[in-house]
């Protein structure tokens, strides 16, 4: 599908990415066209149904949270059923993202939990449910990741790149900033009057509470959520398995991702494959070139296996808070 916006959209669309909260004047001054234009076009954006929503991006190690990925091969099913699984992963507070996919699997899932056990417990009850549905599950544990900013929109001078993971450190949040980081998911460019309104506090207060999420990086950054359809892009995710993932090798890996403007987001793991990339592009063509020039430049990728996300159900950077 050929995309629907223009060079401004895109790098509108751009700066959007990098902080959604943005004001127009500034915008406008730093794309070089009048707040009256950028106001059209956000609205047109809108209208359109191009951003799907202004978001935040959460680092949910920071609230004692690892992050949990399974992929899914149905047996059985139909597409009521199919819709009961997915609904259910939906309606789970527990769970961050749900996509449909094309190729191996055909779901992906993640999930938030505080330990092993408690993710047991989760799947437990998925089991008891829709276990006679699943052909075939694999699983893995989100070691350390990097989110990058949309610069397949647009020609960037200095990529922004967001890094979380590890050891989770468990701060702790009063009923304000839950509420703040429950709210501002689905609402990140919404002004602190309206926010206050809706958590029931004052802007002053509101204003305060996320500059201090900000400053303990909780609140990560301030983005914004696309419809790839829309504008004519692809949505692939690769598995990758490495002969010997040594430090090294990590490093030379994660210089590759940051470096390839369509490739957003890059995840180290513990399971049955070392890592995981997410990449939007123009076509087929463009993802296997992209692969090929990874398999040069990391010689020691031994395989990897490809899905095509084909509809995003669900996508929250919120765990369970309360």
């Amino acid at each position: 599908m050929r995309s629907i916006i223009d060079d401004l959209d895109n790098k509108i669309l751009l700066e959007l990415d990098l902080n959604c909260r943005i004001s127009c004047k500034k915008l406008a001054a730093k794309l070089g066209v009048s707040r009256e234009v950028i106001d059209y076009r956000i609205k047109k954006l809108l209208d359109k149904g191009i951003i799907k929503k202004f978001a935040i991006i959460i680092d949910p190690t920071k609230l004692g949270y690892q992050m949990y990925k399974f992929y899914f091969k149905f047996q059985n099913t139909s597409q009521k059923i199919e819709k009961q699984i997915i609904d259910w992963f939906c309606d789970n507070r527990s769970v961050a993202w749900v996509a449909s996919c094309k190729g191996k699997w055909d779901l992906t899932v993640t999930m938030y939990a505080k330990n092993i056990l408690e993710l047991n417990d989760l799947m437990s009850k998925f089991d008891s449910t829709f276990g006679e549905y699943i052909l075939e599950r694999e699983f893995n544990v989100t070691i350390y990741n990097g989110i990058m900013s949309k610069d397949y929109l647009s020609k960037f001078e200095k990529r922004s790149i967001l890094l979380w993971g590890n050891k989770p450190n468990n701060l702790s949040i009063d009923k304000i900033e839950t509420d703040l980081l429950t709210y501002l998911p689905d609402n990140g460019r919404a002004s602190t009057i309206e926010i206050a309104k809706q958590i029931n506090s004052t802007p002053r207060i509101v204003l305060s509470r996320m500059k201090k999420l900000k400053k303990q990086g909780v609140i990560m950054n301030y983005s914004v959520s696309l419809n790839l359809n829309l504008i004519g892009k692809q949505f692939f995710k690769s598995t990758l398995y490495f002969t010997n993932f040594s430090d090294n090798l990590r490093k030379r890996f994660v210089s590759f991702c940051e470096s390839c403007p369509e490739l957003i987001y890059y995840i180290v793991c513990m399971g049955s494959w070392h890592a995981e990339i997410e990449l939007i592009v123009n076509d087929n063509e463009q993802y296997f070139k992209i692969m090929d020039k990874l398999r040069e430049k990391l010689p020691e990728l031994r395989g990897y296996e490809t899905v095509i996300i084909s509809k995003e159900h669900k996508f929250s950077w919120t765990p369970p808070l309360n």
